[in-house]
């Protein structure tokens, strides 16, 4: 059993491919694309951690069509997109574990902190046992706002904190739900704490 986590998969959306530069040509590629990438890694064991904005469409039996497909155990973090009441009906009848707002979660000997929206100065931030995953903010202005936060903290504190973007279309996500170990890596190898802006949709292969 593994512990994954993803954000910001916006099933349904058909804008959403532009805005993040995904690589589909329509809506139907990308939920079909999405739903294998899922099944092929998740197994029915797994627990998945879904950080917001998981359908971009407001009616329920879509959702209840796309997450019914899915393998593991599905907790959602309520993103902006997201309504509550489908949250609860899903949950009621057993297609997620449940849903908040914030969840703080043990992962093997970590605490992870998470939440749809970046939180730069979480709780524990400095503990080497803590991490912060959050999502919302794509590859965007905002996005960049927040790894020049998190720059500023790791330069005057003199020690890194462990907060990750782990919206699906960051390189180390790839549409794909990720472990903490996976994301901690595949964020540290593309270096995008030195990310250029300027090249927002040239993104580090992965």
């Amino acid at each position: 059993m593994a512990i994954r986590y993803i954000s910001d998969l916006h099933f349904s959306h058909a804008n959403i491919i532009g805005y993040d530069n995904r690589p589909f040509s329509s809506v139907d590629e990308m939920d079909n694309a999405m739903i294998s990438l899922w099944n092929e890694t998740v197994s029915a064991k797994d627990e998945v951690y879904v950080l917001g904005d998981f359908c971009w469409s407001q009616t329920y039996e879509d959702w209840e069509k796309i997450i019914s497909q899915l393998n593991g155990k599905i907790f959602i973090i309520k993103g902006n997109h997201d309504r509550s009441n489908i949250l609860k009906r899903l949950e009621k009848k057993g297609f997620i574990t449940g849903w908040s707002h914030q969840e703080i979660i043990s992962d093997g000997e970590n605490k992870v902190v998470l939440n749809h929206s970046p939180m730069p100065f979480f709780v524990n931030e400095f503990k080497d046992n803590w991490a912060h995953l959050y999502g919302h903010v794509h590859v965007s202005f905002d996005w960049n706002m927040t790894l020049n936060i998190q720059r500023q903290i790791n330069e005057l504190y003199l020690k890194p904190i462990r907060m990750y973007n782990v919206g699906c279309m960051m390189p180390y996500i790839d549409y794909v739900p990720r472990t903490l170990a996976e994301i901690e890596e595949g964020f540290k190898q593309a270096d995008l704490l030195n990310f250029d802006f300027s090249k927002r949709h040239q993104l580090p292969s992965h």
